[in-house]
């Protein structure tokens, strides 16, 4: 009987190797060698050097390995051209470290040697390159060509925006344009967090990743106390709709049609501010404390002229501000008939709050103008000493 066994399996394996053919038909075809169907096969291999494999019928799964060709070399090719149903997962190539020594378990590594270009991972949306790659100008642990999103945080050493001036185009210098202080001060700094995320269950086939159910249980807690510990976390920055009122092009949609902001892009607009800051303290800060004040006659003429005089504005605090804001000041020692004077933007007075030696100080109820930049002076003998500026918020 054993020799009857080991003569069947001679036969049935020499055909085999003279032909490397091998079928199975209906449940869970099997092919080698020279196939005609691969659309539900289990697993088919051709002699156009195509390797189709799935995990159960009805998924069209695929990897391909090739040898040299005049273009490319590639170990193992993967694709996931279609799936059974609209919500099912298309997957390329998929990796899970499962267990190992502590601190080394990876799902996907890449490499590549030092001083070569190149990159150990390349990924592209296709917009800008071949599937196959782009051609690198030096030698990268990972190269993304297309929008790159991450659901977490990022730590990294340094952060570069690309800034040679050979690539821009359209060049103007912002000063020459706008006035970015005013800019600033419309900015409403905001805290906040964000919204907790909905958490979602692992599945079996998930679950059957982990060693045993106490791992499993061990990373579903851990997961959901991330979740718990981002919605707890405390964040300042910019409302992005309030921004794009002021500086549209440092709002960007993204492809699920939220809003964010570039806050890179902000820091030269921030460079800017401080340097017409600067400026008009330099200009307070003359040697012989001379400025050129503004006067205003009973019939609405203005005169400008240089005085020296011992007035000073100071800017409110807070600023911006919703309840109340202290605006301070000092008055010269022949000061009369002086007042702090309330603008809006089109230059239409809207308060006059008479002051007087002895004073220091006026408080402003941001209930009586309403929200939005105003603009306030001292006026000190019918000439403007001083003009700044303040945000009433809602």
């Amino acid at each position: 009987m054993m020799k009857k066994a080991i003569i069947s399996c001679v036969l049935l394996v020499a055909p085999l190797v003279a032909f490397a053919q091998l079928k199975v038909n209906t449940d869970g075809t099997t092919c080698v060698g020279r196939t005609t169907s691969f659309s539900n096969a289990t697993l088919s291999v051709g002699n156009n050097s195509n390797i189709y494999t799935i995990g159960k019928t009805g998924v069209n799964s695929m990897i391909r390995t090739t040898t040299a060709s005049s273009t490319r070399n590639i170990g193992i090719y993967g694709a996931a051209r279609s799936a059974t149903t609209h919500q099912a997962q298309t997957i390329g190539v998929m990796g899970y470290g499962g267990s190992g020594t502590s601190g080394k378990l990876y799902g996907v590594i890449g490499g590549i040697t030092s001083g070569v270009l190149g990159a150990g991972v390349y990924g592209t949306t296709g917009a800008y390159g071949s599937i196959y790659g782009s051609t690198l100008s030096g030698t990268y642990a990972g190269y993304f060509e297309g929008m790159t999103y991450v659901d977490g945080s990022i730590y990294a050493d340094e952060l570069i925006t690309p800034s040679d001036i050979n690539l821009k185009e359209n060049i103007v210098s912002i000063r020459e344009e706008e006035n970015s202080l005013d800019n600033l001060m419309q900015m409403n700094v905001i805290k906040y967090n964000y919204k907790p995320k909905a958490y979602t269950p692992k599945t079996e086939d998930e679950l059957s990743l982990y060693e045993d159910k106490e791992s499993a249980a061990k990373a579903e807690e851990l997961a959901k106390q991330e979740i718990q510990r981002m919605a707890e976390q405390k964040h300042y920055g910019l409302s992005a709709q309030e921004l794009q009122k002021i500086y549209p092009d440092l709002v960007r949609e993204s492809q699920d049609g939220k809003l964010g902001v570039c806050y890179v892009e902000l820091v030269p607009i921030l460079i800017r501010s401080i340097q017409e800051l600067k400026q008009e303290l330099d200009d307070v800060k003359d040697g012989s404390n001379a400025r050129q004040t503004r006067s205003i006659s009973d019939d609405g003429q203005e005169n400008y002229s240089t005085a020296t005089n011992g007035n000073i504005l100071y800017q409110n605090t807070p600023n911006p501000f919703r309840e109340q804001t202290t605006i301070r000041f000092r008055l010269a020692d022949d000061a009369k008939n002086a007042a702090i004077c309330i603008f809006d933007l089109s230059g239409k007075m809207l308060r006059k709050l008479p002051v007087s030696q002895g004073m220091s100080s006026v408080t402003i109820g941001g209930y009586e103008l309403g929200e939005g930049l105003f603009l306030y002076s001292l006026v000190v003998n019918g000439r403007e000493i001083d003009t700044k500026r303040m945000i009433i918020t809602k």
